[in-house]
């Protein structure tokens, strides 16, 4: 009672080990002569299915260690054989006892052929291979599952995770192309995107990050975080100082500093370090106090001030004092500076040539109009001549100085006559005046009679440089 007691509970424990077992299998194969005797000393041919051309068969079942082909069986006529996932012809003859086996030794007793013992794996589609922490050698189609990954494998030329509905997998070398189907969000919501929020992709409506870029981090002055960034070289950035009145292309969001690279924000809803206090929806510019910091401009037109320091965008929060505030960036602008200078002359009374009178000299070489307009105000006791209206200038490409008359002479002597009778001369000129060189006008051949003299008026405008 005692002892089977103990082997009971040795049973029951066994029964908690949780180990994979299998059972011991020494299966041979052998072979029997006609009579049904067993084929001491046989002979077994492996060829290639259909064919006489021999076939590898092996020891072992890892295909290391190749057996003689024609194979000797032993005295109980067996042995011990591997084949390969092929169709094999086997072609089984009476032996000799005491010598080894030829193609040709004894007599045929059997012929089998286009035997593969594979088929019904092959036929199936799947060979499920033991779970283990390593991937074994694979033969293609075979599954196995790695337990240390955890992940269902599959051999095609190499091992290779299968990818599973509910299993946290990372996807490397892949490209999914969706030209052909629907890649939907968990709400699927209209206005929604998959979005790169730095770690993954997301269900999202687009942000301020979505219009970031990555450029160089100047290494000197550098960038820093939440403050204006300009362009200083080839993709290069730093914060512009308290003298820049534009060319800021964003504000640096990560990565500020002077080495490696900044992501750059353009666009959107944005937070930028403030040199004073802020009220909403006031314009932004670019701090003269404090360098690369946002300085509120007021509510006035961005027309003001009128130096074509560049609008950033407007400010969406009220604050007393300097700051890290919101604000609604966008792309580059410049507040409209003064419009270009149009000299303009309005003459009346005069009763004499005007002699050459400066109008503008250019700052830069240029492009100007210049058009002008001449009328008698008073007629002469007997006959005059309406002069004709002269601009002078030195062309900025050769150098070589010119004028010409916008206006004919007329002779009419009666109030109203003008420059536009007869019409003549062309009523403007254009020309690319030199920098540095004045641009002038005159008028010349007026003529009257002295006791009773004709007066006229002249109006010109000069509009440049464009």
């Amino acid at each position: 009672m005692k002892k089977f007691l103990v082997l009971f509970l040795l049973a029951c424990s066994a029964l908690h080990a949780q180990t994979n077992v299998a059972p011991l299998q020494m299966t041979r194969m052998q072979l029997f002569n006609a009579t049904g005797q067993p084929l001491a000393a046989g002979c077994v041919n492996f060829f290639a299915a259909g064919t006489s051309t021999p076939q590898a068969i092996y020891a072992d079942s890892a295909g290391l260690f190749q057996l003689p082909n024609p194979l000797t069986l032993d005295a109980a006529g067996s042995a011990d054989v591997w084949v390969t996932n092929n169709a094999y012809r086997i072609v089984t003859n009476t032996g000799t006892p005491g010598q080894l086996c030829s193609v040709s030794l004894g007599t045929q007793l059997n012929v089998t052929d286009n035997k593969n013992i594979y088929a019904i794996i092959n036929q199936g589609g799947n060979f499920v291979v033991a779970n283990a922490a390593s991937d074994p050698s694979g033969v293609p189609g075979e599954l196995g599952y790695r337990t240390d990954i955890p992940c269902l494998r599959i051999f095609t030329s190499i091992w290779d995770c299968v990818v599973t509905q509910v299993g946290t997998q990372t996807l490397t070398n892949k490209t999914i192309d969706i030209s052909l189907n629907t890649l939907e969000n968990s709400t699927n919501t209209a206005g929604h995107y998959e979005r790169n929020n730095g770690t993954q992709y997301v269900d999202s409506t687009l942000v301020a990050s979505d219009a970031q870029s990555t450029y160089i981090n100047e290494g000197v002055t550098g960038t820093f975080v939440n403050r204006l960034a300009q362009l200083v070289g080839v993709g290069a950035v730093n914060f512009p100082g308290t003298t820049i009145t534009s060319g800021v292309i964003g504000i640096c969001v990560s990565g500020c500093g002077t080495t490696g690279n900044s992501q750059i924000a353009s666009s959107g809803l944005l937070s930028c370090q403030f040199d004073g206090a802020t009220t909403a929806n006031d314009y932004v510019q670019i701090s003269s106090t404090s360098a690369g910091f946002c300085h509120d401009s007021g509510i006035a037109s961005p027309n003001f001030p009128a130096n074509g320091n560049q609008v950033l965008g407007r400010v969406i929060e009220t604050h007393i004092g300097s700051g890290l505030y919101q604000m609604i960036f966008g792309p580059e602008a410049r507040a409209p500076g003064a419009p270009p200078a149009i000299p303009s002359i309005n003459s009346t009374g005069l009763n004499a040539n005007v002699p050459l009178t400066p109008l503008v000299t250019p700052a830069l070489n240029g492009f100007y109009r210049a058009s002008c307009y001449v009328v008698v105000t008073t007629a002469a006791l007997t006959t005059s001549t309406l002069p004709s209206c002269q601009v002078n200038w030195t062309d900025a490409d050769s150098s070589i100085a010119f004028n010409v008359a916008l206006t004919a002479v007329n002779s009419a002597n009666t109030v109203g006559s003008s420059s536009l009778t007869p019409a003549v001369n062309a009523p403007f000129a254009y020309f690319f005046a030199k920098t540095g060189v004045q641009i002038s006008y005159q008028t010349i051949n007026y003529a009257s009679n002295p006791a009773n003299a004709m007066t006229y008026a002249l109006h010109l405008r000069l509009e440049g440089p464009f």
